[in-house]
């Protein structure tokens, strides 16, 4: 499972575009819940999260920043974005076939 916010900069770099980091969560991974991530997941931003109460989350967390208002236990494991290459989260692919990520191919949005 991936949970990405998109670069809005393309420069062939995760860039974050707020210049300076109080804008920068207008393009953040945020939640106010206490989380139990318990299946490999990956959070991919340029700017920042901010996980409001702590929990669990297993898998991968890219930022720019991480903000946690709690206890967080995360247990790590190598996962790339879908298209990057890499271990996803079913276990398949290579390590490092691709070094920086491509153009958006889709997007969807989950009620």
């Amino acid at each position: 499972m991936w949970f990405i916010v998109p670069d809005a900069v393309k420069d062939n770099k995760p860039t974050c575009p707020a210049t300076d980091w109080s804008n920068a969560w207008d393009y953040k991974i945020e939640s106010d819940a206490y989380i139990n991530v318990t299946v490999k997941a990956m959070m991919y931003t340029p700017c920042g999260i901010r996980i409001g109460s702590g929990g669990t989350w297993t898998g991968a967390m890219y930022a720019g920043d991480l903000q946690d208002g709690g206890d967080i236990n995360i247990y790590t494991h190598l996962m790339a974005v879908p298209g990057q290459g890499g271990t996803g989260p079913g276990g398949s692919g290579s390590v490092g076939t691709a070094t920086q990520l491509g153009d958006l191919v889709s997007q969807r949005d989950v009620p």
